[in-house]
């Protein structure tokens, strides 16, 4: 979910100027708004990211293989990596509830209602806040033992969506503490214009001009609550992307060094530890039968089917 929606956004050819959804603050971009990045080593730095796969459903249930991995590098060496699996069950009518199959220890005490839901969500939207929490309740584990100057580079934006402000909050006063660089690092951003434009699209095109072969365009929005900022990055000569950052501190020694873990040939620009924690997160088809297979219909964990599913897994 993102965090902001612009209204408009205007571009000459040395000035980019936008402003927010009602209007009242009005952001502008020049060349100065732009830091070359110089590569340096990446030093220690640990890569967060969640996967989330249905294994089965019926009118009244569904069950959901839930994983989550990170990934150390040290330098560019991958030096440790870990996967948390967990199987998830929820009722499929409102109101929705949830249970884990065997204790989870990434999600053990958030009570029964915790959840807030729209008048059309449903088990899908509790099941992916469920992933969001324990991805946020992991990346906490991991920084509790983390030192000064290690970085932290958690999937997706680290800005708070309402039912997660919890754990975001959590997060960044362990890392300011621990004095450790937190990064949310998003594979897609749907900031746009009224026109329609997407603002990475526009931030990139204006960048051209500029001749950089990796840059940083610093601070384009600031959650104040949270002292939050979000930046938009550059981070290999070949990429075709400028992806959406965000952080807490000055982001150009941090993203220095995640631009030499981002020369993958197949996705140049995109951090190497974030296409590992991805894939090892990542639930297969083949892994999907398996599993039904193995501990649904083994375990006789599915309830009670009507006639007309029974027919169809026939």
């Amino acid at each position: 979910m993102d965090f902001f929606k612009i209204k408009e956004l205007s571009s000459t050819k040395d000035v980019l100027v936008f402003k927010d959804q009602v209007g009242v603050s009005q952001h502008s971009i020049d060349s100065d708004s732009f830091t070359e990045l110089n590569p340096r080593a990446l030093g220690v730095a640990y890569f967060v990211d969640g996967g989330l796969q249905q294994i089965f459903s019926s009118v009244n249930q569904g069950f959901y293989l839930l994983r989550l991995s990170y990934v150390k590098f040290v330098d560019n060496t991958r030096a440790e990596q870990k996967t948390y699996d967990a199987i998830l069950k929820t009722n499929g009518v409102a109101p929705f509830e949830y249970q884990f199959l065997e204790p989870f220890r990434f999600f053990d005490d958030i009570p029964k209602g915790f959840f807030d839901y729209s008048k059309d969500a449903g088990a899908e939207t509790l099941v992916n806040q469920i992933r969001r929490i324990a991805e946020l309740r992991l990346s906490i584990d991991i920084a509790r033992n983390m030192k000064g100057g290690e970085l932290l580079v958690v999937d997706g934006s680290v800005y708070p969506a309402g039912y997660d402000a919890t754990e975001i909050k959590a997060l960044i006063k362990l890392c300011k503490e621990r004095q450790v660089g937190l990064l949310g690092f998003s594979k897609n951003s749907l900031l746009k214009s009224q026109s329609g434009s997407l603002i990475n699209e526009d931030i990139l095109n204006f960048s051209k001009s500029l001749n950089l072969k990796r840059w940083v365009c610093s601070n384009i929005f600031f959650e104040d609550t949270l002292k939050i900022f979000t930046s938009y990055a550059y981070l290999h000569p070949l990429s075709r992307f400028a992806f959406r950052v965000d952080h807490l501190a000055n982001p150009i020694l941090p993203l220095e060094r995640l631009s030499t873990n981002s020369c993958d040939g197949t996705f140049p620009g995109y951090p190497y530890g974030l296409i590992m924690v991805d894939k090892l997160a990542r639930v297969k088809n083949e892994e999907k039968n398996y599993l039904y297979s193995k501990h649904f219909l083994s375990r006789n964990l599915i309830g009670v089917q009507n006639p007309h599913e029974i027919l169809d897994s026939m």
